[in-house]
C-alpha cells in the first residue's frame, strides 16, 4: 500500500512540476485581463501588450521544489538499497515531504509576488497555478501516508 501512495505522490508531484508552463496569473487591465504563463516566473516582455514584467523567482523555486520531491519519492519507491536501509529510506521521505511543503507555499504565493515585484498591478491566479497548487497538495499528503505507512511496518 505505501509503494501505491509513492507512486501517487510521484505522479501528482510531477504533475504540479509540469504545470508550471501553463498560465500563472492573469494581469487585469482597464481595457481587459491577459494571461502571463511562464514568463510570469522568469520575467520578461509579454508578447501582445508589450509590457516588461519582472518575474517571481520564488514560485520557480517552489516548481523546483516540488519536481525534487517527487523525484526523492520515486527514489524510495523503486531503487533497492532504500529497501535495504530503512532510516535512510524515513529520513529521504522527511526530505521529500518537507520540500513539498515550501514548494506549496511558493506556489500559492506567486499571485502576491508577482503584483509585488510589478507595482502593485492587479493580478489573480490562473489556472495552472491553481492546479499546480492542488496537485502539489495531493502529492504531499499522499508522501506523508507512504511515510507513516513505511514506519508502521
Amino acid at each position: 500500500m505505501a509503494k501505491i501512495f509513492k507512486l501517487t505522490s510521484v505522479l501528482t508531484g510531477l504533475v504540479a512540476f509540469f504545470m508550471m508552463f501553463l498560465p500563472q496569473v492573469v494581469v487585469n487591465f482597464t481595457s481587459g485581463a491577459e494571461t502571463i504563463g511562464f514568463k510570469a516566473l522568469t520575467g520578461g516582455t509579454y508578447g501582445p501588450i508589450g509590457t516588461e514584467f519582472n518575474g517571481v523567482g520564488a514560485g520557480l523555486a517552489g516548481y523546483i521544489l516540488v519536481g525534487v520531491a517527487a523525484l526523492l519519492v520515486l527514489a524510495t519507491a523503486f531503487v533497492g538499497f532504500f529497501k535495504e536501509h530503512e532510516v535512510l529510506d524515513y529520513i529521504v521521505l522527511g526530505i521529500a515531504v518537507i520540500c513539498m511543503i515550501i514548494g506549496i507555499i511558493l506556489i500559492f504565493l506567486i499571485r502576491k509576488n508577482f503584483s509585488d515585484v510589478n507595482g502593485g498591478i492587479d493580478t489573480s491566479m490562473a489556472f495552472g497555478m491553481i492546479i499546480a497548487g492542488v496537485a502539489a497538495i495531493i502529492s504531499g499528503l499522499t508522501a506523508v501516508l507512504s511515510l507513516v505507512l513505511d514506519i508502521a511496518q
